[in-house]
């Protein structure tokens, strides 16, 4: 279900993306177990405190691995996505002015940006070893790439912000030369 290599290098026709949202979903089903299993939380957001937190925490080093390929596989998945919308969308940019075509467009928005944050979320929490952040950024980096060609400037701006307060956490010189690139993408991006 992790299996980056499975995920395809290229856009998919938009009738694909059902099958590759239900992927995502269970990815996301199974990494959200590894992310709080034995902490009692059912969801992610389930109540936390500092004992659910330290259990998290723990369950990074536990299961790092495992982890670091829910999150690439979430990201290429995402980005799979992203890049078969923008495929789209310059294939025939009229597209996105049917209603029912700009509901799928703001849904995919949503949910992308969404996952780079929960991403940089992660990123900034103590569990997780510099090595293994280090590791997910070629995912980030690539996702972060499509993000800045479909969000809106508000969407982009705050995901900058999380960028910086991500880059603040760390003493990584190489995590934060990719957290600089990230934004500095984000920068560029044209909504």
């Amino acid at each position: 279900m992790f299996d980056t290599a499975a995920v395809p290098t290229q856009p998919v026709a938009l009738s694909q993306l059902p099958d590759i949202e239900d992927w995502l979903s269970s990815v996301a089903t199974v990494g959200r177990t590894y992310v709080l299993v034995g902490t009692g939380a059912a969801r992610d957001d389930d109540p936390t405190g500092p004992a659910v937190a330290a259990q998290v925490d723990r369950n990074f080093a536990a299961y790092a691995p495992e982890l670091g390929r829910y999150v690439d596989a979430q990201n290429a998945l995402m980005a799979l996505e992203a890049s078969s919308m923008l495929r789209q969308l310059a294939a025939d940019p009229g597209w996105a002015r049917d209603p029912g075509h700009a509901r799928g467009l703001a849904a995919l928005r949503t949910g992308v940006t969404g996952g780079v944050g929960a991403t940089l979320a992660i990123l900034a929490q103590p569990g997780p070893t510099d090595a293994w952040r280090r590791g997910r950024m070629p995912y980030l980096l690539a996702l972060t790439t499509q993000v800045a060609q479909l969000d809106d400037a508000a969407g982009l701006a705050a995901l900058r912000a999380r960028a910086q307060a991500t880059y603040n956490t760390t003493d990584d010189l190489t995590l934060k030369a990719d957290l600089q690139e990230m934004a500095r993408t984000l920068g560029r991006g044209s909504g």
